[in-house]
């Protein structure tokens, strides 16, 4: 979690090893947090950044390590 003056982010790293499993961990984690600031789950390989239908954002760990800017997308 981070926080930067009005706004919090939570990041969850989902572990490629455990596979699916590992990413619904990480999930039910951030689901389980009961407010409405963004929630992101980096994963260790490349995708296109997107949102799922609970609205957690999904990202590749180097977009999140060389592209910060992707961490302010909004939903739309």
């Amino acid at each position: 979690m981070t926080n930067r003056l009005s706004r919090r982010i939570y990041v969850q790293v989902a572990d490629e090893s455990s596979g699916e499993f590992g990413v619904r961990a990480q999930k039910a984690a951030l689901m389980a947090i009961r407010d409405s600031f963004k929630k992101i789950i980096v994963l260790g390989r490349p995708i296109v950044p997107a949102y799922d239908e609970e609205g957690i954002f999904y990202i590749g760990f180097l977009d999140f390590l060389l592209k910060p800017e992707m961490l302010l997308w909004q939903r739309r």
